[in-house]
């Protein structure tokens, strides 16, 4: 799920998926405090 997410954005062709960026790290951070706030079923993995 997360995946199909990141695809929609600054990933144009699957090679980059692969390796991705140094940004993908702190957005998949914010994507997970966003959805640890807004108590979306995403964050299931809060301490």
């Amino acid at each position: 799920m997360m995946m199909q997410v990141g695809h929609g954005m600054n990933v144009p062709d699957p090679p980059l998926q692969q390796t991705l960026p140094p940004h993908w790290a702190l957005t998949q951070r914010l994507l997970k405090m966003a959805s640890r706030q807004l108590n979306l079923p995403g964050a299931s993995d809060q301490q």
